[in-house]
């Protein structure tokens, strides 16, 4: 037998799941609409070419960091990759640090990764205007050597908009084309750029 105590207890109950219910939806959205996430990709890239037989030592750009981090320069250089035999690392020159080369046959170094790797510039840059000019160094027995130098960071961010995902990316770039290098130092025209989609 139901007492009309319980009876009126029924819609009250109702109104409490009710409002549970609409709490818990309005916190998903809620989510949704503040859900922001960060992913990164970051590229370096160097490839040196030989064109007959000899030997060369070439130093390239190497990335810039805040002299505040400069354990990211160990990171970058203990996590490059090659395809050939080439001995490399970081030296200081009169222009800042850069990546030395020795080797007897073409090469690519390059590293990747997702990190948020907090680059400034590449190094041995001689202005900031557009084109940018790099130092690069050669000492060659072939008869003809080219390099090639490129990095680039882009920043993407995941956000939802009318319950849909968005991402867009950015971030800067610098390139040397490929540039057939001279013996001793010279400055080679570069491209800096700043991409938005």
């Amino acid at each position: 037998m139901i007492t009309i105590a319980e009876e009126k207890k029924k819609p009250l109950m109702k109104i409490i799941v009710s409002i549970i219910i609409v709490l818990v939806i309005l916190a998903g959205f809620v989510f949704y609409i503040n859900y922001e996430s960060y992913s990164y990709k970051f590229r370096y890239f160097v490839e040196i070419t030989m064109d007959g037989t000899g030997s060369y030592s070439v130093i390239v750009p190497f990335p810039d960091f805040d002299e505040n981090q400069p354990y990211w320069s160990d990171v970058i250089l203990n996590n490059l990759t090659s395809d050939s035999t080439a001995i490399y690392g970081t030296v200081i020159t009169e222009y800042g640090v850069g990546l030395a080369i020795h080797s007897n046959e073409s090469c690519v170094l390059s590293m990747f990764s997702n990190n948020d790797i907090p680059f400034m510039d590449l190094t041995m840059k001689n202005n900031s205007g557009y084109p940018s000019d790099y130092r690069i160094y050669a000492n060659t027995t072939s008869a003809n050597i080219t390099a090639r130098v490129s990095m680039s960071k882009y920043t993407y961010v995941h956000f939802f908009a009318g319950f849909r995902l968005h991402t867009e990316m950015g971030g800067p770039s610098m390139h040397i084309s490929k540039v057939t290098l001279n013996d001793g130092w010279h400055l080679y025209e570069g491209y800096d750029s700043y991409i938005l989609s």
